[in-house]
């Protein structure tokens, strides 16, 4: 999951589109950071969310989650998780 991430942060998304082009949990994070980045946070979140649908027990999908509502000024509406 941190490879996933750290290239979904430093990729280009169309290369994140390509290189991730399958629906693993990776992919989909993948996919989630790199919709972050340009600002799609609608799509991202949605993303998040079924990963978390998926693996509830899975700390990394809630991190982001955190980390994208903390800096999109919403931290306190989703601290109830």
């Amino acid at each position: 999951m941190v490879k996933a991430k750290v290239i979904g942060f430093i990729w280009d998304r169309e290369q994140v589109l390509c290189t991730y082009n399958y629906e693993s949990s990776e992919s989909i994070y993948a996919k989630c950071v790199a919709d972050y980045r340009k600002h799609n946070i609608k799509a991202s979140l949605e993303k998040l969310d079924k990963l978390i649908r998926s693996y509830p027990k899975n700390p990394y999908f809630y991190e982001l989650k955190a980390q994208i509502s903390l800096e999109n000024g919403e931290i306190v509406h989703d601290i109830s998780l």
